[in-house]
């Protein structure tokens, strides 16, 4: 196996790049994976780097980021620190490069024992093996403990733009990108009813139909000389109780049994600590007597991760049709 000779090497110049507190790339980023199996990187700070510009580069959520660094809302990165940065396996670049690009840095990972190169590629990294593997020069795909292989890379070219430029290209997107319902206000206990809102589409109705606003339903006389109305979709804001069975996580089909959106619809749920939020479809009821009354959702294994599910029961906020 050809072990990666220039780490230590790489080691020194990314030190010395933090001692100079300047805004070069750091030469290389070391990433370990958590006890859930998530990888993350060390990332030496440099001036100017802001805790929302990385967390987007390395595809997390800034608040993901706090919390893993113990930082209050509001606090700045220290310049010559190193923080941890959870990253997202779509945000390694695994394509193997030829050459060298400005602001792309290498990204390696020391082997620890007992760990196979499926387990670190294909299950924490989705990847794929065969890449890997050459990429490392690897016959065989065996793996070393104790050496450090290159597992991709990260673009690392935005990351001194000013966060302000950041927040006006995403309100960019959000205007050019397709229509979504708005939560109006959620349930703030069990006892209230949720929202109930609509959202307008563009496909027109040729019969008369029903409209719903807040808990009344009324419906409109037949009259062919009336004009038709763009057609609704009712809607529903939600806030509740998310349940999901602890697993190996092998399934990512993201699901959920739900008791009032419609079955073989989409449900969009939101997860207010980390603010993540998901796309799952509705395959089903919750059965009776199976899970405690306070359960709002139950959540497939694929659902639960992507909202970086780490108890078995969270609260969760939702809008669904119904």
């Amino acid at each position: 196996m050809k072990k990666v000779s220039i780490f230590n090497a790489l080691l020194v110049c990314m030190i010395a790049n933090i001692g100079g507190l300047n805004a070069q790339k750091p030469a290389y980023l070391k990433l370990e994976f958590d006890k859930n199996q998530k990888p993350y990187v060390f990332y030496p700070v440099g001036r100017g780097d802001h805790p929302a510009v990385l967390a987007k580069l390395f595809g997390s959520q800034e608040l993901e980021l706090r919390a893993k660094n113990h930082m209050n809302t509001g606090q700045s990165l220290a310049a010559g620190t190193i923080i941890q940065i959870p990253i997202s396996p779509d945000k390694i670049i695994k394509k193997n490069l030829k050459g060298s690009y400005d602001d792309v840095v290498p990204i390696f990972y020391k082997v620890k024992k007992g760990e196979t190169a499926y387990r670190i590629v294909k299950v924490n990294l989705k990847d794929d093996l065969n890449n890997f593997c050459e990429r490392n020069d690897l016959p065989g795909c065996q793996l070393k403990v104790g050496a450090d292989v290159l597992v991709g890379w990260i673009d690392l070219r935005d990351r001194k733009q000013d966060v302000s430029i950041t927040t006006s290209k995403e309100k960019k997107n959000l205007v050019k990108s397709d229509p979504k319902p708005v939560i109006v206000k959620g349930r703030n206990s069990k006892n209230e009813e949720p929202t109930i809102f609509k959202k307008v589409v563009a496909e027109k109705k040729t019969q008369n139909h029903g409209e719903i606003v807040g808990n009344e339903k009324k419906k409109e006389d037949e009259s062919e000389t009336e004009p038709v109305e763009d057609n609704v979709e009712v809607w529903v804001a939600d806030k509740g109780v998310a349940y999901w069975q602890h697993g190996h996580r092998a399934n990512t089909n993201k699901y959920v049994l739900h008791n009032s959106a419609a079955i073989n619809s989409i449900i969009e749920l939101y997860n207010p600590m980390l603010r993540r939020t998901v796309r799952a479809k509705v395959i089903g009821r919750i059965p009776e007597e199976t899970y405690r009354n306070d359960i709002d959702v139950v959540l497939s294994e694929g659902a639960a991760e992507s909202l970086g599910a780490l108890d078995s029961r969270f609260q969760i906020e939702m809008r669904y049709k119904k």
